[in-house]
């Protein structure tokens, strides 16, 4: 859905999949291209939830400008070798995969900037 731009409303709570994609939108910085949507997509209740929903669904001008900051900065999220680099920490250190940090980095072209 990030990649195609689409808006979504998501509410963190316990499952991996929605503490997932609001760290992606909250790593997207969207109040960077646009303050009033900055906070369109992560919902803190579920009153909170239905509101952005509603909002989104019904507001055409304002789907457009989420649509718009979020093609604007899905890159943050596709083409950041350190996203690509920390996910495969992630997954080498849960599927008990030993490469060192050295060797990821090299086989997902990440270079540290200190």
């Amino acid at each position: 859905a990030i990649n195609a731009g689409v808006p979504l409303v998501i509410f963190p709570q316990r499952y991996l999949r929605g503490r997932m994609a609001a760290v992606f939108f909250r790593y997207m910085d969207l109040h960077e291209v646009d303050p009033d949507v900055g906070s369109c997509c992560i919902a803190d209740s579920v009153s909170d939830y239905v509101s952005k929903a509603l909002r989104l669904a019904f507001d055409g001008e304002y789907q457009s400008r989420v649509r718009n900051a979020i093609i604007d900065r899905r890159h943050r999220i596709f083409d950041e070798k350190s996203v690509s680099f920390e996910w495969g920490k992630f997954l080498t250190r849960a599927l008990r995969i030993r490469i060192s940090d050295e060797e990821l980095a090299s086989q997902v072209g990440f270079v540290r900037e200190d």
